[in-house]
């Protein structure tokens, strides 16, 4: 779905909710994984010690 989507579509008015672009949900999605990532970061360095680094 992704690779068949421009960057500047957007998502239909039928949909219910608010009108964002395909750059929009890319980027949305990639702060919450980022958010997520870095909260398993932490629990891990609260657990051993390590860091990600």
């Amino acid at each position: 779905m992704v690779a068949a989507a421009s960057l500047d579509d957007v998502t239909p008015e039928s949909s219910g909710g608010p009108i964002v672009s395909m750059r929009w949900i890319l980027s949305h999605l990639l702060g919450e994984v980022a958010r997520h990532a870095g909260h398993a970061d932490i629990l891990r360095e609260l657990i051993d010690g390590e860091t990600g680094r």
